[in-house]
């Protein structure tokens, strides 16, 4: 049984959960499916062959989830101060790693593309135990509304319209960033998520 801070009012706190959530599923619907495609066609350009391109993009995916597996202790160790710090950290890794290969996809790193997979990694460990505890301790409903799920769906399918949409060949950082952008207005809803012990 958790125990949850004193509310002054319970249904604003679940609205602010489920807002903030909401605008990190926006982000990874419109960003996590191109991540890897961004970083296969880096990847190429530098080593000049598919192949070589494909098997280090796979291997930056598996160090992803290696990252996430060996960080789950120190997440969990996290979460005893609180479910909320747990959301903030994933949160500010996911951003990072938004950011970071944006930087590297954009040519402003022109090295570190494993710096991607170990925030990625961060995020994948500090986000999920804390979310699923948030939103079991506040109650949130079993039955989701169908527009924003359908927004959600859509939301690959824009981000493929926006890539195609520009005069120049690449315009994975600009989506990168600007996922990045709208995962950091999700942060800042986290200080209206109520504490859970």
């Amino acid at each position: 049984m958790a125990f949850v801070e004193a509310l002054s009012d319970p249904g604003r706190a679940r609205d602010a959960l489920s807002l903030h959530r909401f605008l990190l599923r926006l982000c990874a619907a419109l960003s996590n499916a191109f991540l890897w495609l961004f970083l296969l066609q880096w990847y190429a350009g530098r080593s000049g062959g598919l192949a070589v391109a494909f098997e280090r993009t796979l291997l930056l995916y598996a160090l992803a989830q290696v990252v996430a597996l060996l960080l789950a202790p120190f997440a969990a160790r996290l979460l005893r101060g609180g479910m909320r710090r747990g959301l903030v950290w994933g949160t500010v890794f996911y951003i990072a790693s938004l950011a970071y290969a944006g930087a590297v996809v954009g040519g402003i790193f022109p090295h570190g593309a494993i710096m991607v997979a170990l925030l990625f990694g961060g995020y994948r460990a500090f986000y999920r135990a804390p979310y699923a505890v948030e939103h079991a301790a506040l109650g949130q409903n079993a039955r989701v509304p169908l527009l924003p799920e359908l927004l959600l769906a859509l939301m690959p399918i824009a981000g493929g319209i926006f890539l195609q949409s520009g005069v120049d060949a690449s315009r994975a950082p600009e989506l990168l960033f600007a996922s990045a952008a709208l995962a950091l207005v999700a942060l800042l809803i986290l200080p209206r998520v109520p504490q859970v012990y």
